[in-house]
């Protein structure tokens, strides 16, 4: 079982149980997740294609890296986007499973993130 919680410091978490024992897997601090004040829109979402677009990439200063990541914590896919660019096309050739995904954009000063669906 994992279940991903975010304490009051906004502090992304996954947590991993087994064995009656729940233990942190992942802990993202300083990140900033679904932060209404950042316009960042990634569509389609949910997906069924192996290729999305992130909108309002401005938001961030400076270059960005843009990286998607499954429920296990483990990156699937990333790229590098210069400063300037409004919107990026992610387009990757592995098939992904059906599920929920994260998908991090990450500066020299703060990580954001936000949910990704793909259902085939």
């Amino acid at each position: 079982i994992r279940v991903i919680a975010t304490s009051s410091e906004r502090c992304l978490t996954t947590l991993k149980a087994t064995s009656n024992v729940i233990a942190p897997k992942v802990s993202l601090c300083n990140a900033v997740v679904d932060n209404p004040e950042i316009v960042l829109i990634i569509f389609p979402n949910p997906a069924s294609e192996t290729h999305f677009t992130v909108s309002g990439l401005n938001e961030f200063e400076g270059d960005k890296t843009i990286a998607i990541f499954n429920a296990n914590s483990q990156i699937i896919f990333s790229k590098a986007v210069k400063n300037g660019l409004k919107e990026a096309v992610l387009e990757w050739k592995t098939p992904l499973a059906n599920g929920f995904y994260w998908v991090k954009i990450t500066t020299e000063k703060q990580s954001f993130y936000k949910k990704w669906v793909l259902e085939k």
